[in-house]
């Protein structure tokens, strides 16, 4: 009896977990960033357009108007999880593609420096004045482009996908590669930041950037909230309490008198 139930246990699917975002931004190279955006209009705060298109110049808000490069971020917290991701997938909105290209190729990419990534991310988060991103020596433009250089600032593809005009307006899914799972396994039992840019961006056109109009409100509810959707597996020690759970009840039962 205790083999059979060890081989069931071990042969049992990974559980599907879906984890909304708890924070999803973009950042430009001279500063910028989708949170100064939202001091001016509310609905870009969580806007995570990426690639090139016109930003101010300096980072600041109100200067004058510049092609730059955006790269855009999204916060889970995987605190409450234990065991490992066999399967993980990024659930995007995809807003509007706006670029003259038929396609642009969107990569997450890993972040070497974590804790400083996830700290600038938390700094830009509880910025709500407008006077906070007005200079280009503001500490939030500073924090912002320094997060964009945080940001891919690794090796490791995380996944990819290739952004089409016929993916607007609708939900898309960037699936993990092997080598993205060892990555988010890393995580696991805390918060990570994932951080993306499009690698077929070509200046000086523009713009070539896909996720278009986004910002949705990140609040439980909203269908267009970023969200992880994970393959877990539980712990082997989780595996084995349930295992003498079932036995220790497997036993009472028997021991318990049959009415006849």
């Amino acid at each position: 009896m205790l083999s059979a139930l060890a081989l069931a246990l071990a042969a049992a699917p990974a559980a599907a977990i879906t984890i909304p975002a708890l924070d999803a931004g973009f950042v430009t190279v001279a500063g910028g960033s989708a949170k100064g955006d939202g001091t001016v209009t509310a609905v870009a705060k969580y806007n995570y357009s990426v690639g090139f298109e016109l930003h101010y110049g300096t980072g600041a808000l109100g200067s004058p108007l510049s092609p730059m490069l955006r790269r855009n971020y999204f916060v889970f917290d995987l605190s409450a999880l234990s065991g490992t991701i066999t399967s993980a997938t990024l659930m995007l909105w995809a807003g509007k593609l706006e670029s003259a290209d038929s396609s642009e190729l969107y990569g997450l990419k890993e972040i070497t420096d974590m804790a400083t990534a996830l700290g600038l991310g938390s700094a830009l988060a509880a910025g709500t004045s407008v006077t906070e991103f007005s200079s280009p020596s503001s500490p939030l433009v500073l924090a912002a482009a320094s997060l964009y250089g945080k940001i891919g600032d690794g090796p490791l593809i995380l996944g990819s996908l290739a952004i089409t005009h016929a993916m607007d307006d609708t939900f898309i899914s960037i699936a993990f590669t092997p080598g993205g799972l060892g990555y988010l396994n890393g995580f696991v039992g805390a918060k990570v930041m994932l951080g993306g840019l499009v690698g077929s961006v070509l200046p000086p056109a523009f713009p070539q950037q896909p996720f278009g109009f986004t910002g949705p409100d990140i609040v439980a509810g909203d269908i267009t909230t970023p969200k992880l959707v994970l393959g877990l597996v539980p712990e082997p020690a989780a595996l084995w309490q349930l295992l003498v759970g079932l036995l220790v009840l497997a036993a009472l039962a028997q021991r318990w008198p049959r009415r006849r």
